[in-house]
């Protein structure tokens, strides 16, 4: 069944646009257009601007609801001329508001609306132009009729609903009150109302870290919230960290209360008392959050910045590595209980004989410290580190096989180095390590 609707339209500069399409609309005139051609020919082009103006003026003066009311003509992708009624200057439409009554042929799609009301608003709510087969139409201003017109009288008559457009996304900051957590600056707008629901986000925000959207209910005062890392951002430790602490709080029913802030205004536009964030809890995630922020802390004293794996997978390797670096930046060794053999390579004669003779001598055991320098720099995630010293401490030690490097000792060259094993003599030995540079004792 098709509807048709019958209704009323006031424009007042804060409704809709309505803009009527016709092949057949032309404005000729030949004595005009023959001496606009001649000025230009002659080169007066300062004439031919005057005659297009006055050309424009006696167009404009031609409209049933002058001086309120202007033509505006403009051509669409096919050809097709459109003639829009538009005002003349500010204040038209407040003062000389242009009313229409139309009859249209409501297409199956909108069917389901009951009125003009809920098309307009559908039509606002998701910022859709709506296209209407009109049948008749009649448009005035004042007692001025402008248009009145049947099917019959053109081709294709068209009445195209164009939305008012959401207003401009606004600064914004979403933050934990009592909390340090916070997404300092976020352009939120509105991009769809349906009913009593309101959906706000930050998609036409450029390099934004994150993608966060709101999906409001105001009849229920209830808010669904989507807070997502933006591919761009997925490899930053900073950003991730944020978010992975976002999604603990959550987990720990936070008491905290997360709040919207407009900048400009400095007011909250909403605050969540209860929140939670839909994401399961897991030993893994807590084991991730502790190892995001060493390397937040390395990044901040060392003013350097990681690019995360990919992958998502971190190696063995690069934990000792990112635990090695965090100690030595905070002033600190790596201690790691020594509970097996412990084997290292020298080739300095008197060292390897000093550890001979504190073996001797030390039958229950002894501590060494080594320096080892390097010239192949540490690199993770990206960066290269300028450490170039490795030194080791080790204490409640003794020798593996010491009669066996004796003999080696006596038997080797300059160049030549030899692996030497070290055992703890009880549970309290540690090795401590940590990393220097040059030109510094310490980080």
């Amino acid at each position: 069944m098709i509807k048709k609707f019958k209704n009323v339209i006031s424009q007042l500069g804060t409704g809709n646009i309505a803009i009527l399409k016709s092949k057949n609309v032309t404005v000729n005139n030949v004595q005009a257009m023959d001496e606009l051609s001649k000025l230009i020919q002659k080169g007066n082009l300062l004439g031919a601007a005057k005659l297009l103006l006055q050309m424009k003026k006696f167009v404009n003066s031609q409209h049933p609801a002058a001086p309120h009311y202007k033509y505006e003509f403009s051509e669409d992708k096919s050809g097709n001329i459109i003639t829009s009624i538009v005002p003349a200057y500010p204040e038209a439409p407040l003062l000389h508001p242009l009313k229409g009554s139309f009859n249209f042929i409501l297409p199956e799609k909108y069917q389901k609306f009951n009125n003009m009301n809920e098309l307009l608003n559908y039509s606002y709510g998701n910022q859709e132009n709506i296209e209407l087969d009109v049948v008749a139409f009649k448009t005035w201003v004042d007692e001025t009729i402008i248009d009145e017109h049947h099917k019959k009288d053109f081709a294709t008559m068209k009445l195209t609903l164009i939305p008012i457009e959401f207003p401009p996304p606004t600064p914004m900051r979403l933050y934990l009150k009592g909390h340090s957590w916070s997404i300092d600056y976020l352009e939120i707008g509105v991009t769809k109302i349906d009913g009593s629901i309101v959906i706000m986000d930050n998609h036409k925000q450029k390099h934004a870290p994150f993608y966060v959207q709101f999906m409001i209910d105001i009849a229920n005062s209830r808010a669904d919230m989507k807070i997502e890392i933006n591919d761009e951002f997925f490899s930053s430790v900073k950003h991730v960290l944020m978010f992975k602490e976002f999604v603990q709080l959550s987990n720990k029913k936070s008491s905290h209360e997360l709040a919207l802030k407009m900048l400009k205004e400095d007011s909250d536009i909403f605050i969540a008392k209860e929140w939670h964030f839909n994401e399961d809890k897991s030993d893994e995630t807590e084991e991730f959050l502790d190892l995001l922020r060493k390397l937040r802390q390395i990044e901040d004293k060392l003013q350097v910045n990681f690019t995360l794996p990919s992958h998502g997978f971190i190696t063995e390797n690069e934990l000792n590595i990112i635990n090695l670096i965090y100690s030595s930046v905070n002033n600190g060794s790596l201690k790691e209980k020594l509970t097996k053999i412990y084997s290292l390579k020298m080739r300095d004669g008197n060292e390897i004989a000093s550890l001979l003779s504190l073996h001797k001598t030390r039958k229950d055991g002894f501590s060494i410290c080594l320096n080892d320098h390097f010239n192949v720099p540490i690199s993770l995630f990206g960066v290269e580190f300028s450490f170039n010293i490795y030194q080791i401490f080790l204490n409640n030690i003794t020798l593996k096989d010491a009669e066996l490097l004796d003999r080696k000792l006596a038997m080797k060259n300059d160049e030549e180095e030899l692996i030497v094993k070290l055992k703890p003599v009880d549970t309290e030995a540690y090795l401590f390590q940590r990393l220097y540079t040059d030109s510094e004792k310490g980080i």
